[in-house]
């Protein structure tokens, strides 16, 4: 049976004004994977963008986490980095998110912003997406965050373990990141990570039409935006500023700046 037309699911998600009306989607998502409706690469843009915009990027990225529920990809690299950048600027819990919780059976195994940004960078390797640790927007927004907070006193197991993994990576001491603790026993995880299916990758990068293809174009590009340059500028001298506080050599950055 074929699907709706794209056009309906892009309407609905375009109407959304609340965290609730967000949540409804859920189940909307649950009968497209149910029936096998391809979800094309603009709605799930429009999709996180919406809660992005709606203060609610938890439920994007639960959607993302509990893949096998919803078959619902990542569209692109640059909605990664975004959301990303979302996660760690949203308060944990969200706002509304006690008139409005996610469902226990898609709860996300991570309780601050910066663990809830770790995830997201553990589902870069499921969605076939470059390694967030070489991805100059993702870890630049990441070492940023880490250095907030460890200067709050706040989450500082994950910002350790962030700042130390970026580090070796950057230095090409390559060690295996902690991050949120994974279920060894879920299918989705192998050796402590999460790992690609033979399904995600088939199913990314579809298009249901020309004109999805050409709109979606420029999110594939290597080319950083404007907003991802001023990104890992602003991040990155957070962090050297935080480190140089603590007395600690930061030459090591330098390597993550772009031009």
């Amino acid at each position: 049976m074929k699907g709706p037309k794209r056009a309906l699911l892009a309407k609905m998600i375009t109407l959304v004004a609340t965290r609730a009306e967000l949540l409804e989607f859920i189940d909307i998502f649950k009968v497209y994977r149910r029936k096998n409706w391809h979800i094309d690469d603009l709605a799930r843009i429009d999709f996180i963008g919406r809660c992005i915009h709606l203060k609610s990027p938890d439920i994007a990225l639960a959607i993302l986490y509990h893949r096998p529920v919803f078959g619902f990809d990542i569209p692109s690299l640059t909605s990664a980095r975004a959301l990303m950048r979302s996660l760690l600027a949203t308060p944990h819990p969200p706002p509304d998110a006690d008139k409005a919780p996610l469902p226990n059976d898609i709860a996300l195994p991570t309780e601050t912003p910066l663990a809830h940004a770790l995830l997201l960078a553990n589902l870069f390797d499921m969605y076939a997406l470059p390694p967030a640790e070489t991805d100059g927007v993702a870890r630049a927004l990441l070492l940023g965050a880490s250095a907030q907070e460890l200067k709050a006193g706040a989450d500082t197991k994950n910002a350790d373990t962030i700042i130390q993994w970026i580090k070796a990576v950057t230095e090409e001491t390559i060690i295996s990141p902690e991050g949120p603790a994974l279920d060894s026993q879920d299918p989705k995880v192998k050796d402590g990570k999460l790992v690609a299916t033979s399904q995600a990758l088939k199913e990314r990068g579809k298009f249901t039409s020309q004109a999805a293809r050409a709109r979606t174009a420029p999110l594939y590009s290597n080319q950083l935006t404007t907003p991802e340059r001023t990104w890992i500028k602003s991040r990155l001298d957070r962090f050297v500023e935080w480190s140089q506080e603590q007395g600690q050599e930061v030459a090591w950055v330098d390597k993550l700046r772009v031009a």
